[in-house]
């Protein structure tokens, strides 16, 4: 009968025992599930929470349970257990972190080397970006140099006459135009011709950048502009580039021609006397003042004027009308009667005919000797007087 007792009694305890024991690896379970930071909670050793069990035994009379020292501190296992959470999830993230990097690095090289193994433009690629470097810079050298010799020859008709400046002067003025043109619309040059359809070329930045591309975009660059200069050239055949050389020699014997031809009449005691200047390039006669203030210009092959600056011999009529080296233009022009005249040339230090000087209708009589000796003397002074000229010789 006892031992039927004490067998249930010992049966009952391992129960016990075992529940409990389940029961604080339960609780261990959980509390080692919650993520929170142990630095607040205080901690309690397994000695000190042995011998609490040990006295709390002893006071209740009994041995000290089996599942004590087998479930051991829950705190402490607590902090344990959470410390090594943190340094299962620090490892797994430097390790993440490492294997990201390590991921990024490798793909970046593999990108360089994917970029650096990039093929080269083909040969249509390259004639189009050849074309669409050329086609802008044609429009752009045509702009520049018409511009350039436009505002040029203005500037040299105007100022350069009025202030006496060479031609190179005045085509600096005239380049400072083109430039400025030049910076206003050279991007709608290239907008124009991107909608009149010119090609692009279908290259990446890749090819874009290599030696190749340089080169053939630099080559279309340079035959473009060229190509352009050369075609505003045409300008030149659109305007008189004599114009502002013949205006310049007026403007630098002005003082002359009025000094010596509105006071020689009074002199030559004649009606009017003409300055003409033997320009050889266009094969005239012009003058820039008469005694009566009419300006001429006259073919160097026409009237006793053409004739002298032809052959350089000194001309002396008593009937104008009735020779036939008369030219009766110039009379219908001005409204003027020639009825006598006289001419001899003036010539330059290697005795070339540089210009010609006029005396008509002599107020009493007939031209004499003594005429054509004063009319001599006025040559030789023009002769100087042009010599000594900011202009020099004035046939060209």
């Amino acid at each position: 009968m006892l031992r039927r007792i004490a067998s249930s009694l010992g049966s009952s305890a391992s129960r016990v025992c075992v529940s409990a024991v389940s029961c604080s690896g339960r609780v261990s379970s959980s509390l080692s599930r919650i993520a929170v930071d142990t630095s607040g909670i205080p901690s309690v050793s397994s000695r000190s929470y042995s011998h609490a069990n040990a006295s709390r035994s002893q006071t209740n009379g009994s041995a000290t349970p089996t599942y004590v020292s087998f479930a051991g501190n829950p705190f402490a296992r607590l902090q344990r257990s959470i410390r090594s959470r943190s340094t299962t999830t620090t490892t797994s993230t430097t390790s993440a972190e490492f294997h990201s990097s390590k991921g990024a690095v490798v793909g970046g090289v593999a990108n360089a080397a994917k970029s650096s193994k990039c093929d080269p433009p083909t040969p249509k690629q390259l004639r189009t970006l050849f074309v669409a470097s050329a086609v802008p810079f044609v429009a752009f050298g045509f702009v520049d140099n018409t511009v350039l010799i436009q505002a040029g020859d203005l500037i040299d008709n105007t100022f350069g006459v009025y202030f006496a400046l060479p031609t190179l002067a005045a085509a600096a003025m005239g380049q400072v135009f083109s430039d400025t043109s030049g910076v206003l619309f050279g991007s709608y040059i290239e907008m124009i011709a991107v909608k009149l359809g010119l090609p692009m070329p279908k290259i990446s930045p890749e090819q874009y950048m290599m030696r190749v591309s340089r080169l053939v975009k630099t080559a279309g660059a340079v035959i473009g502009v060229v190509t352009g200069c050369c075609l505003g050239m045409v300008n030149l055949l659109l305007i008189d580039l004599g114009a502002s050389e013949r205006q310049k020699r007026e403007a630098e014997l002005k003082t002359i021609f009025e000094s010596l031809v509105f006071k020689g009449h009074e002199v030559a005691e004649c009606e009017r006397v003409s300055l003409f200047v033997v320009d050889s390039a266009t094969q005239e006669m012009w003058t820039l003042a008469t005694s009566n203030k009419a300006a001429l210009r006259m073919p160097i092959t026409k009237g006793f004027a053409g004739y002298t600056a032809r052959t350089g011999d000194v001309v002396r009529t008593d009937c104008a009308c009735d020779d036939a080296r008369f030219f009766s233009d110039i009379d219908r022009q001005q409204c003027f009667v020639t009825r006598n005249l006289l001419c001899a040339p003036v010539l330059d230090s290697n005795g070339k005919v540089v210009a010609v000087v006029q005396f008509v209708n002599k107020k009493v009589g007939p031209f004499t000797m003594t005429d054509e000796k004063l009319i001599q003397m006025l040559c030789h002074h023009v002769a100087i007087f042009m010599q000594n000229s900011k202009s020099g010789s004035f046939s060209s």
